[in-house]
């Protein structure tokens, strides 16, 4: 195991449980990325588990990965690459 995530409750606890996670495990710890009204993994259904993974794991490989093409170092991408994401999602095929 090198990378963990974690989806431990979306309050407090579960915030803590990660950051504790990521002090004692030595391993990349990522956090999931819950919607807004979702506090426990039991709460998702197949439409919100698919949102959430696709943001986790967007957030898992620029983190992991912070220098591949369009992203800046600190793992956030670019505002140009973002734009030219969303005019290529918009067009119709």
């Amino acid at each position: 195991v090198t990378d963990i995530i974690s989806v431990l409750d979306n309050d407090v606890c579960g915030k803590k449980g990660t950051q504790y996670l990521k002090t004692i495990s030595g391993f990349n710890v990522t956090r999931w990325c819950f919607l807004k009204g979702i506090k426990d993994p039991g709460d998702m259904n197949e439409e919100n588990f698919h949102k959430m993974y696709m943001r986790t794991m967007s957030k898992y490989r620029a983190t992991n990965n912070p220098t591949k093409k369009g992203d800046s170092q600190d793992g956030r991408i670019s505002q140009q690459h973002q734009k030219r994401r969303k005019k290529s999602r918009n067009i119709k095929r």
